[in-house]
């Protein structure tokens, strides 16, 4: 006996499940509040349920085996801080210890877990005062994020002015309508025969026939991440770098200066914008029902699910059917919108740019256009080689009937075929499958290979080797006069040490 006044059972009851409901319900919250304004707050519920049943599954587990509903609250709190927290915190860990594997980490969080389990057994504390502590603490946290959000809801509601006409350079001569289409992870010539084995030069010859200048040699050497090459490639230049934060980055997406240039033209602009990711102020959406990687995955990366196999493989089966059924009708009306793009560009001088997440991950579709069975594996399988080329092949369909769309609507159309970076295997495999690791200095250009294709009717570019940024500056300047010229290229970027194999370790060839 302590002497203690003792609460009531009820009191007891009510903040245990508090503290345990708001445990699970702020990192979702929060996660919800830092991306306000791009994500949906629906998105953050399948996976604060997944939260709230292993907790009260935990809770009744653990007021068992202590005899207390308080202190099986205050165990089943503590065990679903790591249980949402654990892969982000072990990440960081790894990057800083490499040696200290996240089956140790989780080693000897289960060891003080089990201390702590035995020292409440033998001293019997009352802890209903330290549930309704975590119950204040995380509820004031919920709701501090929602007032945080709440501006950024506000600012992403409000309707968005025109840009100011850019200053610095002038289109002369026809204005011509410019198709810039940026397809996500599409991998250039080096790129594809080392990960995969695969020829493309089927696909470039289909391009060349159509009056394309193509590159075989191209890079996007700055980066591998989307959110710092694409604000790069609309902006023509190296303007932001990974050591930005990432909104940092996306806000050059608002107005980059590609489209400024064509708005102080006389030019509207028009997005194909696959997965919401343009922002382009005073741009016309040609997309509908478009949302960006919703808060479910981002909480699953984080969170120990995605480190124990026997679980992982089921929520990620179900994630990627969700995602099938949410990612199919998006990709398609964003080939659709792509097709009807030329129609909606006869109004008057027209700049359509263009973003789809194809042949990015998930692969949805064989090289035929059928979509996958999934009971031959989630989308994000890597480890399947043939899985990634075959989208590819669907995706080249796509690209090819989409420039005979525009070509036989719009023959005189000067028309860009670009990626951010190429397939990134190696680290997929990381990330996704825990290794092998690989010599980040050596695979790094490997996955920088991309997509870089030009057509100007009536006229050969010469962009063999140019990064993407280039190939758009000389051809601005050959279709329209400009005096862009090129930048020289950042170089020496290298994927962070996390990613490196010890020497002995490294992949061959």
């Amino acid at each position: 006996m302590t002497g203690e006044k003792k609460p009531s059972k009820g009191m007891e009851l009510l903040l245990g499940l508090l503290a345990v409901i708001f445990t699970c319900l702020y990192p979702c919250v929060f996660l919800f509040s830092v991306n306000a304004g791009e994500a949906r707050a629906v998105d953050i519920l399948p996976f604060f349920l997944l939260f709230l049943v292993t907790a009260l599954i935990g809770l009744a587990i653990l007021s068992l085996i202590l005899r207390s509903l308080s202190r099986g609250a205050v165990m089943t709190c503590l065990g679903m801080l790591v249980v949402v927290n654990f892969s982000m915190a072990a990440d960081w860990v790894e990057r800083k210890i490499p040696w200290f594997y996240s089956r140790f980490q989780l080693l000897l969080i289960l060891v003080i877990f089990l201390a702590l389990l035995f020292l409440l057994i033998r001293k019997k504390p009352g802890l209903t005062a330290l549930c309704g502590i975590l119950a204040l603490t995380f509820g004031v946290l919920t709701v501090m994020s929602l007032i945080t959000a709440a501006p950024k809801l506000i600012q992403s509601a409000a309707p968005r002015t025109e840009p100011a006409a850019a200053e610095t350079e002038v289109l002369t001569g026809e204005k011509r309508n410019v198709y810039y289409l940026l397809f996500d992870e599409y991998g250039g010539d080096e790129n594809l025969e080392a990960y995969f084995g695969f020829d493309n030069l089927e696909f470039y010859g289909e391009l060349e026939k159509r009056g394309f200048s193509v590159s075989h040699s191209t890079r996007n050497t700055e980066s591998l991440w989307t959110d710092t090459l694409v604000p790069n490639m609309l902006n023509l230049d190296y303007i932001v770098s990974d050591d930005l934060p990432e909104k940092v980055r996306r806000s050059y997406l608002e107005a980059p200066r590609l489209s400024e240039l064509f708005f102080g033209a006389g030019y509207q602009v028009q997005l194909v914008n696959h997965r919401a990711f343009l922002r382009i102020h005073g741009a016309a959406e040609l997309t509908q029902g478009q949302t960006e990687d919703n808060i479910s995955e981002l909480l699953f990366n984080r969170s120990l699910y995605s480190r124990l196999p026997w679980i992982k493989d089921r929520i990620q089966l179900r994630m990627f059917q969700n995602y099938r059924d949410n990612y199919r009708e998006p990709l398609e009306n964003a080939f659709q919108a792509l097709l009807d793009a030329p129609a909606t560009a006869q109004d008057g001088p027209t700049l359509t740019v263009s973003y789809i997440q194809c042949p990015h991950a998930p692969f949805l579709f064989d090289a035929d256009g059928t979509v996958r069975d999934l009971s031959q594996g989630y989308g994000w399988y890597w480890k399947d080689e043939s899985l990634y080329p075959a989208q590819l092949q669907y995706v080249n369909a796509m690209i090819l009937q989409a420039v005979d769309h525009i070509q036989a609507q719009d023959p005189e159309a000067l028309i860009f075929l670009m990626s951010d970076h190429g397939a990134r295997v190696p680290l997929h495999m990381v990330e996704q499958f825990g290794g092998p690791r690989f010599d980040a200095e050596k695979e790094t250009p490997v996955m920088q290979s991309t997509l870089c294709c030009v057509c100007i009717p009536g006229q050969t570019l010469d962009i063999e080797g140019d990064t993407c940024i280039n190939a758009v500056r000389k051809a601005l300047d050959a279709a329209f006069g400009t005096s862009l010229g090129t930048v020289t290229p950042k170089t020496g970027y290298v994927l962070p040490d996390y990613y490196n194999a010890p020497e002995s370790d490294q992949r061959e060839g």
